[in-house]
């Protein structure tokens, strides 16, 4: 019998860098390496020690490749582009920059009360993964002011840290002129994180849970009544994981608000709705697993997956507890890359099958800049159209412009592009070519908005603003509004604007600005926060408790029950007078209300950051 030969294993033919890091045109003896392919998160790390400074990178990947240089001592290196070649090697010079100086100021998320003793502390990387710290802590005085020096050029890396706080990791831009004003930085407190694992009769007993995010959690198994608990947890992302990965898994990606002091994170597994996908063709699960994605009752973002089983004809898998949403289910890669997919609509049946096939084809789409010049290492974010679920990938252009995406439902996608120097685009429809033929997309971040917020003549400073595009969830990087309620932001590549407005006494808001125009400044409407004392009397002016209110904003034509029932408003004992007749609201936009008690009704004005008062007779 014939031996069977061994599988082969084809490497990549790689390139090699080689230089010196200098500081002032001498020699680094100690420092560390980046270099980096698209997204910086994704790059590699090297340490070098060597007298003269010099260095030998093999084994550095083809094409255009980012590196910097970093030390603990001096800010990092400018980012050089190096074009490595096959069997070649690229030699270039890193100098390390002259420090810069910036002032800053930490405020408490909530009460907008300045922060004092936050640990600042420099970060020698970039924006890439295995970061270093650098230099001496800064720490912030009795009015929450900072000073740092030696920021790198452009953007450096930075930790804030209270033992109170959740710790925030940012990126801040040096003044090459001066020194650089960094603005505001808010911190949110602690708060309990809660998961609720809503279950059935049948079904399993023990259910394994991760959370990874901002804060780093332990390891638990889902009790019997179903509650979690995890004290101290940050504001800011979680990613919560139920299930066995050997059988089925949920992940459930959410934001913690900082207005919140606790979260609560419901996974309902009391749905019966299960989906078997059959992937045709195909015998051989290694290095795939079948994902599917929705979006939940309460708007958060759900991933599941399963393993593929071999079975006559091809591979299956099963889905099961999904809820009567429209689910997008994929072949998923071992690198997250995403292979055929189909949308499933619910029917009202507990048991539906699908076929997926591996596609012949990819869409391929090419981003140019408008000159028709492709742009390199574009972060492109793909979604479906309507985001009815919550389907999403990412990707990266190679050294033509070019990504590959998986083919789905509709034939087309919403897109988002996004490149650190040359500016965002967001929200992009593109119809792609089933035939696999290139779609070029013009990449054109050359856009200003200028915007200022007002509450009726009053300018709205310190607001956290963001801006994004509206069909697409995706926000770009907050901004405080100055003094004047002013901000501004360059480098847009969309004119179709959705804000996301928070800022504590102020009523989140997220408006929608179409087809803006350089130039001009837009004005926004927003609301502080008051409230009202409402009391009711009979004719003869005898207090009525326990009676029921409705309160209604006229501007808004909204009804403060609906804010309640929503969590954006607390109103304690409900909306019903006491035992003298009263009932209190705070925490809504101010502004005119008309307020029912009955067949009576009457309006009520709600101050800005005070609280009014009216009485209504009833008969």
């Amino acid at each position: 019998e014939a031996e069977e030969a061994p599988d082969e294993l084809v490497l990549e033919a790689g390139g090699s860098l080689a230089g010196q890091v200098v500081y002032r045109g001498q020699p680094v003896s100690d420092f560390h390496l980046f270099f980096f392919k698209g997204d910086p998160q994704s790059g590699t790390r090297r340490d070098v020690s060597d007298p003269e400074g010099r260095f030998l990178l093999p084994g550095v990947p083809l094409g255009e490749v980012s590196i910097y240089a970093a030390t603990a001592a001096f800010p990092r290196s400018e980012i050089a582009q190096v074009m490595v070649a096959a069997d070649s090697t690229e030699d270039i010079v890193l100098e390390l920059s002259e420090p810069h100086r910036g002032v800053g100021r930490v405020i408490d998320e909530v009460s907008r009360e300045p922060v004092p003793g936050v640990r600042i502390q420099l970060i020698a990387a970039c924006a890439t993964a295995g970061l270093t710290a650098r230099g001496a802590y800064s720490y912030t005085d009795a009015n929450g002011r900072f000073e740092l020096d030696g920021l790198a050029p452009d953007t450096t890396s930075i930790s804030l840290e209270h033992p109170e706080y959740s710790a925030v990791y940012n990126q801040v831009r040096a003044d090459p002129t001066g020194v650089a004003e960094l603005g505001t930085f808010s911190l949110s407190r602690l708060g309990l994180l809660s998961v609720n694992v809503m279950r059935i009769d049948g079904q399993p007993s023990s259910i394994p849970c991760e959370i990874t995010g901002t804060n780093k959690y332990a390891s638990k198994e889902v009790p019997s009544d179903g509650q979690l608990s995890y004290p101290g947890s940050s504001a800011g992302h979680a990613f919560l994981y139920i299930g066995d990965d050997d059988v089925w898994q949920r992940l459930k990606l959410t934001e913690l608000s900082a207005r919140k002091g606790s979260w609560e994170i419901p996974f309902d597994l009391r749905s019966r709705r299960v989906i078997e996908a059959t992937l045709q063709g195909v015998s051989d699960p290694a290095g795939m697993e079948c994902s599917a994605s929705f979006m939940d009752a309460s708007g958060l973002r759900v991933w599941d997956s399963a393993p593929w089983k071999p079975v006559q004809g091809g591979l299956r898998a099963e889905m099961p507890f999904l809820p009567e949403v429209p689910v997008v289910i994929e072949v998923m890669l071992e690198d997250g890359s995403l292979l055929g997919g189909v949308k499933v609509l619910p029917d009202g049946s507990v048991y539906q099958s699908v076929a997926l096939t591996i596609p012949d084809e990819m869409w391929r789409m090419r981003v140019v800049d408008r000159a028709g010049e492709p742009v390199t290492s574009v972060k492109v974010e793909a979604t479906l159209p309507n985001y009815e679920t919550s389907w999403a990938t990412i990707l990266y252009t190679d050294e033509n412009g070019i990504v590959e995406l998986s083919p789905m439902p509709g034939g087309a996608l919403r897109v988002c592009l996004l490149h650190g120097e040359y500016g965002d685009q967001l929200g992009e429809l593109v119809t792609f070519q089933a035939d696999g033929e290139i779609v070029d997309v013009v990449f054109d971040p050359s856009h200003e908005l200028r915007v200022r917020l007002l509450d009726g003549e009053q300018p709205v400073a310190s607001a956290n603003v963001s801006v994004g595009h509206p069909d697409v969830p995706a926000q770009l990087m907050y901004r405080f509004t100055d003094d004047e309620g002013r901000l501004r932001w360059t480098r847009l590549g969309h004119r179709d604007i959705r804000l996301h407005i928070t800022r504590h006494g102020l009523w989140p808001s997220d408006p929608v600005l179409n087809d803006t125009q350089g130039g001009r400044e837009y004005t926004v409407q927003v609301r502080r926060l008051g409230g009202v004392e409402l009391h009711v009397l009979t004719e003869d002016g005898v207090a009525l408790p326990s009676v029921p209110i409705e309160l209604v904003n006229e501007e808004f034509g909204e009804s403060v029950a609906d804010w309640i029932d929503e969590g954006e408003v607390s109103v304690e004992g409900g909306m019903v007078t006491d035992h003298r007749g009263k009932l209190t609201v705070s925490g809504i936009p101010n502004g005119r209300y008309t307020w029912t008690v009955g067949e009576a009704s009457g309006s009520v004005r709600v101050p800005p950051e005070e609280t009014g008062s009216a009485t209504l007779h009833v008969p």
